[in-house]
């Protein structure tokens, strides 16, 4: 009896303690899934998850049925039937305290041929299944759901044919959606993966197209595979589009894409940012098009050695196709229609090369690509084809290029364009090009280098293979000993036109040019360790034609000089400006810094000084003196540019003095109106090397200028145009002015006497300026007495 007791009286606190428990309401309302039409008469079962409730009752004439005093500390599985409809089950239901939760269920009638969708949810970062996550099947923002088994394995049945919106959740991940188009009697595989909240995600989305045509490839089946092991399929149903959202961005991904009628297609090397949407449209075949393969390699430029997991992606009318090389660097990429291609490669520790025109043919096609190490220092040549005879455009013309390592790459500039850039070439490599064209003869040109920063332009004279051609051949020899020169420059320009060849001497100093327009050339020969010449006016007639020439040893010692134009006012890089290189001998070069702000100017003799002036649009010109060139070595110089108009670059030289002037004379420049004599612009200059000097923010014009040096007697020079490229070399007066009245007189003999034996540097009386007013300075008064200057 009093075990009785205690059983009952156990009962009753069980009872008042799951009334204690907090409780809520779950009312569902049932549905037509494909019309969202209202059912009656529906019977709805609950089953709590632990199985301690389980309620039955009927919708009756309305949709609609409530449960109430539900523990909210369990989920609960509804299962929906009615007559002439599927069952329904949905589990995994939550109940919120003292509210009313309301789920829908949505029943389809069994008229209607149906199929599934079942898959996999894993999370993203360690591929390993997600136990009762939520799934969902979405048609017109009805859903029906299911939950994961511990094996991360879903399936949802009884749906009728459409594409279905599916998504996944679970706490502590992101969700995810994708889209599945469900067929009668089948069973559509959608797996997904979920990042968890702490990982950054972002979208991918995009469509597929006809490679040719561009038109839209619906019921397309798309697969994304990530590096991190896992892999997802759509299809894309009636249209042409997929996406996959909050995928994990720590990783790298792929995709492929084939349809029916059509091939398969791939991009690899896709990367996702954080909160952004990706767009990457896959381009495919059709299966009644003729297709080729390109297969090849990459290779290290430098060494030779293929490049393994390199990039590589081909791309017409901006439609690309991408692989990865195989840890042999060997690419292939099949299905591919018989166009031109643009070929690209990219690796992490290596500049990336673009290849243009490349044609693919049915069958068999094969090219490689050249990457250039990131530690090299690179730069560009810019193609142009033309006609050595007539001058006119050359188009599709292909150039290879070959590394001293033998290999090689091909790029063109396709049917009607006559030009084509390669870049991202390494400095200081001498490379081989060679250059073809339909209808012409090849071109050759050894040992030639790109410039850093720069994209030099290279212009290819083709002669048409119709025309009877002569060849150049002959010898560079040492002019002291007669011994051949090896790999001395041999290059000729037409005369009057610029269009030119170039070769290399062999061993021996011997070398031959071939398919030579009959004409005349000035010829340019160099080597290393000699002077460059010129040989003007060289006749090249049908057949052989023979020339020796011989070169100067260059005995000096020599390094480079090289810096950057720079905006006086930011410090900013100028690009297309010009710098005029000034030697203290009074030689001159000239170069540009093209698209960056760089300039070079090499073997430059040790024992003299230089100045460099700089111009560029809408700036004054500037100018750096007194610039010596280590042995050897190199120097930096950065030459600051203000902004303005261009102005007058000149060199003055000096009458009876055989000196380096720079920083040790000073001028007055006026520029003078030709017609009134009107002073438009005036300027007290120092001198540079070889007396050079600038006077900037002149308006452009023709002028006459006045040049007075200190010292010297003044001298008017008219028909100066302005803005100049190259100086002008003026000339002063006589010497022997130490007054600087513009007349050697008994003035400047006083002045001579007055200041005799001090050595005071800024004194006018030094007129030889060897530091000291003495015999040779009152010489010079006598020798030019007498004499003015122009007024």
């Amino acid at each position: 009896m009093r075990k009785s007791i205690l059983t009952l009286a156990s009962i009753g606190l069980l009872t008042t303690l799951w009334a204690q428990t907090p409780q809520g309401t779950l009312r569902v309302e049932v549905y037509d899934l494909i019309t969202g039409n209202s059912l009656s008469q529906a019977t709805v079962r609950l089953v709590s998850s632990d199985s301690s409730i389980d309620r039955t009752a009927s919708t009756g004439s309305s949709n609609s049925v409530s449960f109430s005093n539900l523990p909210i500390n369990l989920t609960y599985t509804v299962t929906v039937s009615r007559a002439d409809y599927r069952t329904r089950t949905l589990p995994g239901i939550a109940i919120v305290r003292d509210t009313t939760k309301y789920v829908s269920a949505y029943l389809v009638s069994a008229l209607q041929t149906v199929g599934s969708v079942a898959g996999t949810v894993r999370d993203a970062m360690t591929n390993q299944p997600l136990a009762n996550a939520y799934v969902y099947a979405t048609l017109s923002n009805r859903s029906v759901w299911t939950l994961t088994d511990q094996n991360g394995r879903y399936q949802i049945d009884e749906l009728p044919r459409a594409t279905y919106a599916m998504s996944a959740d679970k706490r502590g991940y992101h969700s995810q959606g994708a889209s599945s188009s469900v067929s009668p009697n089948s069973t559509t595989t959608t797996d997904m993966v979920l990042a968890p909240l702490s990982e950054p995600v972002g979208d991918i989305y995009g469509r597929i197209y006809d490679i040719l045509s561009g038109n839209n490839v619906n019921n397309a089946t798309v697969t994304l595979i990530s590096d991190l092991g896992w892999s997802l399929t759509v299809n894309t149903g009636g249209g042409n589009s997929y996406g996959w959202n909050n995928l994990p961005v720590r990783t790298r991904y792929r995709l492929a894409a084939t349809a029916e009628n059509y091939r398969t297609t791939s991009r690899v090397n896709i990367l996702l940012s954080p909160n952004y949407d990706t767009e990457v449209n896959l381009f495919i075949a059709s299966v009644l098009t003729s297709v080729g393969s390109l297969s090849g390699r990459v290779y290290d430029i430098r060494t030779g050695n293929p490049i393994p997991n390199a990039f590589v992606q081909v791309a017409t009318q901006g439609r690309p196709i991408s692989v990865f090389a195989d840890s042999n660097g060997v690419f292939q990429i099949n299905d591919l229609p018989p166009v031109l291609y643009g070929l690209y490669a990219s690796h992490l520790d290596y500049y990336d090369q673009g290849l243009d025109n490349i044609p693919i043919q049915q069958g068999a096609n094969s090219a490689n690509i050249l990457l250039t190490p990131i530690d090299m220092p690179v730069g560009a040549f810019r193609f142009y084809g033309y006609d050595f005879g007539t001058g006119g455009n050359v188009s599709n013309m292909t150039i290879r290029i070959t590394a001293p390592n033998g290999l090689s790459m091909s790029s063109s500039s396709g049917p009607g364009g006559n030009s084509d850039t390669i870049g991202n070439l390494p400095v200081g490599m001498p490379l081989r090009v060679e250059a073809f064209a339909p209808g012409y003869r090849s071109r050759r040109y050894d040992n030639r280098y790109v410039r850093l920063g720069q994209t030099d332009d290279f212009y290819v004279w083709f002669v048409s293979e119709d025309v009877t051609v002569g060849r150049l051949r002959g010898r560079v020899t040492n002019l002291f000993t007669g011994a051949g020169i090896p790999n001395a420059y041999v290059s000729l320009s037409q005369v009057n036109t610029g269009r030119w060849a170039l070769t290399y001497t062999d061993s021996n100093g011997n070398f031959v040019i071939d398919n030579l327009y009959p004409t005349t050339y000035d010829v340019y020969v160099g080597g290393t360790g000699y002077y460059d010449s010129v040989a003007y006016n060289i006749p090249v007639a049908v057949g052989d034609n023979l020339m020796e020439y011989s070169l100067t040893p260059f005995n000096y010692p020599s390094g480079r000089l090289y810096g950057d134009v720079v905006n006086a006012a930011n410090n900013q890089g100028i690009s297309n400006a010009s710098v005029l290189l000034i030697a203290s001998t009074g030689t001159t070069r000239l170069t540009y810094t093209g698209g960056g702000s760089q300039f070079n100017f090499y073997n430059l003799p040790y024992d003299l000084r230089y100045t460099v002036i700089g111009r560029a649009a809408g700036f004054q010109p500037g100018q750096v003196s007194g610039i010596e060139v280590p042995a050897f070595n190199e120097v930096y110089v950065r030459l600051p540019l203000n902004a303005g108009n261009p102005g007058l670059i000149g060199r003055l030289v000096l009458q009876d003095f055989n000196e380096n002037p720079a920083g040790r004379v000073q001028a007055q420049v006026q520029i003078r109106n030709r017609d009134t004599g009107q002073v438009v612009r005036e300027e007290t200059v120092t001198l540079g090397d070889s007396g050079a000097f600038t006077v900037p923010n002149v308006s452009s014009g023709t002028f006459k200028v006045w040049i007075k040096a200190r010292g010297w007697l003044a001298t008017e020079t008219d028909g100066v145009t302005i803005p100049n490229l190259l100086p002008i070399a003026f000339s002063s007066g006589a010497p022997g002015d130490a007054n600087n009245d513009n007349i050697i007189d008994d003035a400047d003999l006083l002045e001579v006497l007055f200041n005799f034996g001090q050595s005071d540097p800024n004194l006018g009386a030094d007129l030889n300026r060897d530091g000291i007013v003495d015999d040779a300075d009152l010489l010079i008064v006598l020798f030019n007495f007498g004499q003015q200057g122009e007024p």
